[in-house]
C-alpha cells in the first residue's frame, strides 16, 4: 500500500504536526473522486441483517428530544418513517461490504491498529443525533447531500437526562460549516459537535480505537488471570506473634503490594505480543469465522493456483510487530511467530486486500497461507 503524501490542502506531515489530536480541520474537496458508494436502500437492507449493529435516531421536535432504536430492522419500520428528523447509523461497514475499505485507505498514514470501524449514516432533512462529543478521533466523510456542522471546543459537559443518547445538555457553536460531497472535517477527541441533515445526505464516519490505561489494565489482568490460574500464593513462615489482631501489619502490607507488582510484570516480549493479540481481537459479532474446508496442503495449493488468488475475509484485523528481533503476526486475536524469509512479506498480507497465486512463493508463505485459510481468514475468489 502506498501512502498518500496529502489530505485535503495539507500535507500528511503539516496535518500530523498541526491538527492531529490537537484541533478540528475542515479540509474541503479531501475525497474529490469518492468510490462507487452504497444506497440509502442498500444500507437499510443492511441494518436488517442481525449480524449488522445499526441504531435508528429520530428527533421529536414538539419535545424536543432525541429516540433510538437498535437493530436489526425490518422493512416495515422504514416505510414507516416520517420524511424527516431521522438518522440511520450502521457500524463497521468495510467489513461487510469490503469493496468500501477504501474509504478507509486514504487515512492509513495511522497505523491500522488504531482504525475501528467506517460507520456509514443515512439522515433525512433536518435528521441528527445532537450535539455530543467522542472519546477518538474521527474523520466525517461528506458523500452525499449537504450537512451543517456546528462545533465548539469550550463546552459544559452537562448531559440529557431522560435520553438514551450522550447529548449534551447546553451547546454554543463556535464554527459552523456547510458540507458538500468530498469534503471532510476531522475532530480530536472531545471536541463537541452537531451536525445536521439539509437534505437527505450520507455521511462516513472513520473512527479510531483510543483504549484507556484502565481498559488495557483491565483486559491484561483477564489473560493474566487465564494463563495463571495456579500462581504462587501468600506465605507468612516467619510470622511474629501479633500485638493487636485488628492491624494489618506493615510487613504484611508491604509483602503484598510487592506480590501485586510482582504478579503485574511480565516480560516485556509477553507483554508485547499480548498486546499485538489483544489489539488484532474483533468485535464479538465478528469473533467466529467459517474456517475453509480444504484440508490438505496440496489441494489448496491446486486451488489457489486454478482461481488465481486468495481474497482476505474482511471481518479480520492483521496486524505485524517485530518483538526482540523476531516478526510476528496477530489476526483475529491470534498469534503466529513469522519466519525471517517470509517476514519482508508482511506488509502485503496484512494491507491488501487479495493475494494473487505465484509459483515463487516460497514454502513457508504457502504453508502460512494453509493456516490461515483454515482458520477462515482467507478465502478463495
Amino acid at each position: 500500500m502506498s501512502r498518500l503524501n496529502y489530505i485535503g490542502h495539507l500535507t500528511i506531515d503539516q496535518f500530523l504536526r498541526e491538527y492531529w489530536q490537537q484541533a478540528p480541520v475542515l479540509l474541503r474537496q479531501a475525497l474529490p473522486e469518492l468510490p462507487d458508494m452504497i444506497s440509502p436502500e442498500e444500507l437499510a437492507g443492511l441494518a436488517c441483517e442481525d449480524v449488522v449493529e445499526s441504531r435508528l435516531v429520530s428527533t421529536d421536535q414538539a419535545t424536543p428530544g432525541w429516540h433510538v432504536r437498535h437493530g436489526p430492522f425490518s422493512e416495515q419500520d422504514f416505510t414507516s418513517l416520517p420524511d424527516t428528523d431521522y438518522t440511520l447509523l450502521v457500524q463497521d461497514v468495510e467489513k461487510h461490504i469490503p469493496e468500501l475499505r477504501r474509504l478507509v485507505d486514504p487515512f492509513r498514514f495511522i497505523p491500522d491498529w488504531r482504525i475501528d470501524d467506517l460507520m456509514i449514516s443515512y439522515a433525512a432533512p433536518n435528521g441528527n443525533v445532537g450535539p455530543h462529543t467522542d472519546a477518538y478521533d474521527v474523520f466525517l466523510i461528506q458523500t452525499m447531500g449537504r450537512r451543517r456542522w456546528q462545533i465548539a471546543c469550550r463546552f459544559y459537559p452537562d448531559l440529557l437526562t431522560d435520553c438514551d443518547l450522550q447529548i449534551l445538555k447546553h451547546f454554543h457553536a463556535e464554527q459552523e460549516w456547510v458540507v458538500e460531497p468530498g469534503d471532510v472535517l476531522y475532530l480530536p477527541p472531545g471536541v463537541a459537535h452537531y451536525g445536521v441533515a439539509l437534505e437527505p445526505c450520507m455521511t462516513c464516519s472513520v473512527g479510531f480505537r483510543a483504549p484507556s490505561d484502565y481498559e488495557l489494565l483491565g483486559s491484561y489482568t483477564d489473560w493474566l488471570l487465564d494463563c495463571h490460574s495456579d500462581g504462587s500464593r501468600f506465605t507468612d513462615a516467619d510470622r511474629q506473634p501479633a500485638d493487636h489482631a485488628s492491624r494489618i501489619p506493615d510487613q504484611d502490607l508491604a509483602d503484598l503490594r510487592q506480590r501485586l507488582k510482582n504478579a503485574l510484570l511480565e516480560d516485556d516480549n509477553a507483554i508485547d505480543i499480548w498486546l499485538g493479540r489483544g489489539l488484532s481481537t474483533p468485535k464479538e459479532n465478528f469473533a467466529l469465522q467459517e474456517p475453509g474446508n480444504i484440508e490438505t496442503v496440496d489441494d489448496f495449493l491446486d486451488t489457489w493456483r486454478q482461481s488465481g488468488g486468495l481474497l482476505r475475509n474482511p471481518a479480520c484485523r492483521m496486524l505485524y510487530a517485530n518483538i526482540s528481533g523476531s516478526w510476528h503476526l496477530f489476526v483475529h486475536g491470534e498469534h503466529v511467530e513469522i519466519a525471517d524469509t517470509i517476514a519482508g512479506r508482511l506488509p502485503e498480507i496484512c494491507e491488501t486486500n487479495s493475494l494473487p497465486w505465484d509459483p515463487d512463493n516460497p514454502p513457508e508463505l504457502l504453508a502460512l497461507m494453509f493456516e490461515l485459510y483454515r482458520s477462515g481468514y482467507y478465502y478463495f475468489c
